[in-house]
Order: C-alpha cells, then sequence, then structure tokens
C-alpha cells in the first residue's frame, strides 16, 4: 500500500512538473519571434501592403503580407504607381523597404493589429538602402496573407495565390507568389 502511495505520489510530481516545464517551452516559443523583421512595401493603387522578407528558419520563417497603414500613405501609393517619362515605375529604380523596431511576429502571425516606429527606405536597408521616412506609428491593420516556411519543402512548379478584394469601386485580386523551397547555393 505505501509503494502504491509512493508511486502515486511521485507519479503527480512528474505531471506537474511537465506541465510546468510545457508551460515553460511554450512561453519561450511564444516569444521567440522578438526582434527586427524587414518588409518591402507595395500597392494595388489604393490600399498600402507591406510583405514580410522572411527567411527558411526560425525567427523569420513566415511569409506574412499585411495591408498597413500610414501618415505617408497618399505619398508612398504614388511612388508606387507613378510612371517615369520612359515608362519605367519609379520602384523598379529603387524599392521601398520598412525596418520596424523591434516587436514580437507572432502577433502579426496571429492577425492582430500592431503600430510600431518604422523606418522606410529607398532600397533595400541592409544592401546600400537610404534612409527615407520615418513613421513613429506605422500600423500594420490587417493580415491578408500568411504561410509558414519549410527548408525542407520542394516543390519545383511556381505556385501563386490569388487574393480576392473587394473595394468601393471594383473587384480586383492580388497575386502572391508562394516562396517554395531554399535555394542551393
Amino acid at each position: 500500500m505505501k509503494a502504491n502511495f509512493a508511486f502515486l505520489l511521485l507519479l503527480c510530481c512528474l505531471i506537474v512538473s511537465f506541465k510546468s516545464v510545457a508551460k515553460e517551452v511554450k512561453h519561450f516559443h511564444a516569444h521567440s519571434r522578438v526582434g527586427m523583421h524587414g518588409m518591402v512595401l507595395f500597392t494595388d493603387g489604393v490600399e498600402l501592403y507591406a510583405s514580410h522578407l522572411p527567411l527558411y528558419h526560425a525567427p523569420h520563417d513566415y511569409q506574412l503580407i499585411y495591408r498597413v497603414e500610414t501618415r505617408y500613405e497618399k505619398e508612398l501609393i504614388r511612388w508606387l504607381t507613378v510612371q517615369e517619362s520612359d515608362s519605367i515605375p519609379q520602384y523598379l529604380n529603387s524599392m521601398i523597404t520598412l525596418l520596424p523596431a523591434k516587436f514580437d511576429l507572432n502577433k502579426l502571425i496571429a492577425g492582430q493589429t500592431l503600430s510600431v516606429p518604422s523606418q522606410l527606405f529607398f532600397g533595400h536597408f541592409e544592401r546600400g538602402g537610404k534612409k527615407w521616412l520615418k513613421d513613429e506609428n506605422f500600423k500594420f491593420v490587417s493580415l491578408v496573407y500568411k504561410r509558414a516556411l519549410s527548408s525542407t519543402q520542394h516543390v519545383s512548379q511556381p505556385r501563386w495565390q490569388r487574393i480576392n478584394k473587394a473595394t468601393n469601386e471594383q473587384e480586383m485580386q492580388i497575386l502572391v507568389h508562394q516562396i517554395q523551397s531554399q535555394p542551393v547555393i
């Protein structure tokens, strides 16, 4: 009888310990995506979007597209859509990237609305881009697209996802290229 009681007591202690460890692991995993998460901006001519620049490993292993708002929205949409005299869009000469202050990417993965101080760059912020505008209240409004990436996925054909978007004036679609397998170097 004492052996059964001791075994039951040991089992209860192990269950409590495992629950505690599981809680710690969950807590760590849920907060392991806090950091700098660069993005590239694009527009459909009406609204502004930010696309996360993902990698094939955590904490950056999600392809995310968010509808965003900024106090510079009209200027950015104009920059991304106005044609130069030779009919080449300005953004082909210099894309606009965004470097938000540190934040938890899990919030965007979960579809939450989030405001983060952010620096905008002409060109790629890590590849010689020039600081341009700063917005202390850059807002991630709504999740448009989410997909987890894996370094082990291998797909030979490009894949596209259509996202239907209704505006006041017309039905629109955004075509998203699904990022596939990691390039072999």
